[in-house]
């Protein structure tokens, strides 16, 4: 998704809040993570 701050002015914690559990649920977005750092994410 991306998101455009000056049409939404404060609709990121309500996008956060109702879209990414919606995501999680459907399996497209991330509960948990295999390593411990940001980086090793990234490299995963």
């Amino acid at each position: 998704f991306m998101l455009c701050p000056s049409l939404s002015p404060g609709g990121y914690i309500e996008f956060v809040e109702k879209v990414v559990p919606e995501l999680q649920t459907r399996k497209v977005f991330r509960i948990d993570y295999k390593h411990a750092t940001f980086r090793e994410n990234l490299q995963d």
